[in-house]
C-alpha cells in the first residue's frame, strides 16, 4: 500500500469530511483504514467464533467510514472529538506532526476494530477474560482487549513507545539483509512483491520474498518480547507497529543513498511522481 502523507491528513482535518477531498487524498486514506482496520481484526479474532483467516474484511473505504464516524461522532470525557485530539497531539516541532497524527488515528481505528468486533461478529461465548488468546502476537488475556478511550495517558504512552522505537531503530536497521530491505522498499512505496524489478533487486520470486518479508516482521515482534517481558502484549504490538514504520523510513533513506538498484530506483521515482 503507499501511505498517506501529512498534507493528505491536514486535507482530511481541514475539509472536514473524506468525500469533499481531492480523489488521491481519498485513495491514500481508506488504503491506511484499509491496511490496519485488517490488522486489528486479527488481532480481536479471538474473540469470535470465526477463525482470522475466515473473517470478511471491509473494504478500505468502510474501515474509513467506520472511522470518520467514530472520530466525528464520539466524544472524549472532556467533550473533545476524537478527531480534533487526533490533530491537537501535533506538538511544536513539526518533524513530529505526522506520526503523531498517524499513530492517533491507529488508536482510533483499534478502538474502531474493537467495537465492530463485538457488534458484527458473531462472539465465542465458551471463552474466559483469564483464558489466553493466540492472534498471531501470542495476545493477551481477553480482558486486555476491551474498549479503551484515548486520553492524556493514551497520548503519553504512545510517545513514550515512540521514543522507544527511535532507540531501536538503527540496531535493528543494521541487522537486516538486503533482501529484507528491499521488501521493506517495495512496502513502504506500495509496489507488489511479484514486480519485476522488485525481484530482480531481492534476487528471489514473490513467494520467497513475502516470506522474507513476513518472518522479518514477526522476528521484530519475537525481538521485543525478549527485550520486554513484562509488558502487555497489545503493548508490544502497537511498539512493533512503530518501530517497523521507522525502519521502512530509514531503509529508503538507504535505497536511496546506495543507489545499488537503479532500475528500480528509477521507477520508484516515477511512481512517486505518478502518485502525487
Amino acid at each position: 500500500m503507499i501511505w498517506p502523507k501529512l498534507e493528505h491528513w491536514l486535507e482530511w482535518g481541514e475539509r472536514c469530511a473524506l468525500g469533499r477531498c481531492a480523489e488521491h487524498t481519498r485513495d491514500r486514506l481508506t488504503s491506511f483504514a484499509g491496511h490496519r482496520f485488517a490488522l486489528f481484526l486479527r488481532v480481536f479474532s479471538p474473540l469470535t467464533s470465526i477463525a482470522s483467516d475466515e473473517i470478511e474484511v471491509p473494504s478500505g473505504r468502510d474501515a474509513w467510514h467506520l472511522f470518520e464516524t467514530h472520530a466525528v461522532a464520539r466524544s472524549l470525557g472532556t467533550g473533545k472529538v476524537f478527531k480534533r485530539w487526533i490533530f491537537g497531539r501535533m506538538g511544536k516541532d513539526p518533524e513530529t506532526w505526522y506520526d503523531s497524527v498517524s499513530s492517533g488515528a491507529t488508536l482510533i481505528l483499534r478502538n474502531v476494530v474493537r467495537e465492530y468486533t463485538v457488534r458484527e461478529l458473531p462472539r465465542d461465548r465458551t471463552i474466559s477474560l483469564e483464558s489466553q488468546l493466540d492472534a498471531g502476537y501470542e495476545f493477551a488475556s481477553g480482558d486486555e482487549l476491551l474498549p479503551s478511550v484515548p486520553g492524556v495517558e493514551a497520548e503519553v504512552h504512545l510517545h513514550d513507545l515512540d521514543e522507544i522505537a527511535r532507540t531501536l531503530e538503527q540496531s535493528v536497521f543494521d541487522m537486516s539483509t538486503p533482501r529484507e530491505r528491499i521488501a521493506l522498499v517495495a512496502k513502504s512505496t506500495g509496489l507488489s512483491l511479484d514486480h519485476p524489478l522488485v525481484n530482480k533487486a531481492a534476487g528471489c520470486g514473490r513467494t520467497a520474498l513475502g516470506a522474507t518479508y513476513r518472518n522479518y516482521v514477526l522476528s521484530i515482534g519475537g525481538m521485543l518480547r525478549d527485550r520486554y517481558p513484562d509488558d502487555e502484549p497489545e503493548t508490544l504490538m502497537l511498539l512493533s507497529m512503530q518501530l517497523l514504520e521507522r525502519i521502512k523510513k530509514i531503509t529508503f533513506l538507504w535505497f536511496e543513498a546506495e543507489n545499488a538498484f537503479p532500475e528500480l530506483s528509477l521507477y520508484i521515482e516515477e511512481h512517486r511522481a505518478v502518485e502525487s
